[in-house]
Order: C-alpha cells, then sequence, then structure tokens
C-alpha cells in the first residue's frame, strides 16, 4: 500500500515524459524563486544557530563546518527527493549520541 501511494504522490509532479519541459509552467516555477531565496536564508540560519547550540551543550569543541555541511547535504538530499523537511530539527539526539 505504501509503494502506491507513492507513485500516486509522485504522479502530482505531472512529469510528463520524463522531463520538465513538458509537465512543468516555467514561469509559475521562476515566480517561486524570491520565496526560495528568503527560504534558503531562513534554512541557513536556523542551521547555525542548531549547530550553534549543540556546541554550547558539548564539553569538547565541534567542527562547526562539517556538521553545516553535514546538514546541507541532508537537505539536499530530502529537498531533491521529496522526502521531508529541511533543517536541524533532532540536535537534542546529536548531542545524546556525540556524549555516548
Amino acid at each position: 500500500a505504501g509503494q502506491s501511494q507513492f507513485w500516486h504522490l509522485w504522479g502530482l509532479f505531472n512529469l510528463q515524459h520524463g522531463g520538465l519541459a513538458h509537465g512543468v509552467s516555467l514561469p509559475a516555477m521562476l515566480a517561486q524563486l524570491p520565496k526560495l531565496a528568503g527560504l534558503f536564508l531562513v534554512v541557513c540560519f536556523g542551521s547555525c544557530m542548531d549547530v550553534a547550540a549543540i556546541q554550547s551543550d558539548m564539553p569538547t569543541p565541534i567542527d562547526f563546518n562539517r556538521e553545516l555541511m553535514t546538514v546541507g547535504i541532508s537537505n539536499m538530499v530530502t529537498g531533491a527527493l521529496g522526502a521531508g523537511y529541511t533543517g536541524s530539527y533532532i540536535f537534542s539526539q546529536t548531542i545524546f549520541t556525540m556524549r555516548q
């Protein structure tokens, strides 16, 4: 049942013949660019705050750049797959795991 729901949702993207040119309205997509830029800035700022929160609760320094790269890569993967929300929402789990 779960797999059929995935294909139903995928069909809503209206990607006909395997490409963007036939199933996506490019003017509508271009109209979203300002919103996308705003979302990009908010997620970047939020991710920096999450990593700073992790650092403030850790007894040893963490690699800030590495943590941000990990969050960024996971955001790109989830965005490309349409598989969830962007961001780093479970930093308390990260702190718990790092203490172990």
